[in-house]
């Protein structure tokens, strides 16, 4: 049975899509969409399968293109996913539109993805947390000494956002005292040992079950 959409929360990120890209002058941005569909009870066939049907019926309805609706990479999904839907457009529409492998962001390298594109997100949420920490007047009003170093912070969430904003904050000098995920959490007031949990949860799907962190 798969969970129950919040649509209220999905017209909220769209919106915050929107914002973010807007900003930046990017022209992306406004739509959120996606499977309604548990990925951890599926079998790599029935989700290839599944990936590859979704691209094909939004392709053939004109709403996956490189020039208005554009996926990306979000929640359960990522560079493999991407190429599905890359492969599944370039077979439909490859010989009509020269410009087919730019339908999706996120790709594999091998298939033209954007080197540095994985960690970006999480890069860009470390930045940010680093700029507000070298402000002279939020630390002030926050009450904060300045820069990232010796600072705790608890990260919810370790999928490829939160591990990688995890893994610049430990590596500029700060502490991850605690992370949350769906199916269990970690806590240790001196830091965690961000590599070791990244290589764990990358080898075994999870954080749980550690030992000597």
């Amino acid at each position: 049975m798969a969970p129950e959409v919040d649509k209220d929360e999905v017209e909220a990120l769209a919106s915050l899509m929107t914002f973010k890209c807007s900003i930046v002058n990017l022209p992306f941005g406004g739509g959120k969409g996606g499977i309604r569909a548990d990925p951890k009870k599926l079998s790599l066939t029935e989700l290839e399968r599944i990936w590859r049907a979704y691209a094909m019926e939004y392709s053939v309805r004109g709403f996956i293109t490189p020039e208005s609706d554009v996926p990306a990479p979000d929640m359960n999904c990522g560079a493999r996913e991407m190429a599905w839907i890359c492969d599944t457009f370039r077979v439909l529409k490859g010989d009509t539109n020269i410009n087919s492998t730019a339908c999706v962001t996120g790709k594999p390298l091998e298939m033209d993805g954007i080197d540095g594109r994985t960690e970006a997100t999480g890069l860009g949420l470390y930045y940010a947390a680093k700029k507000l920490l070298e402000t002279e007047y939020y630390n002030d009003k926050l009450g904060l000494s300045y820069g990232v170093e010796g600072k705790t912070c608890i990260v919810q969430g370790f999928g490829n956002v939160g591990s990688y904003f995890a893994k610049f904050w430990h590596e500029a000098g700060g502490k991850v005292i605690g992370i949350v995920e769906w199916d269990g959490s970690l806590y240790d007031e001196n830091g965690l040992d961000i590599e070791k949990i990244m290589k764990h949860k990358q080898e075994k799907g999870t954080i749980s079950y550690m030992r000597g962190i």
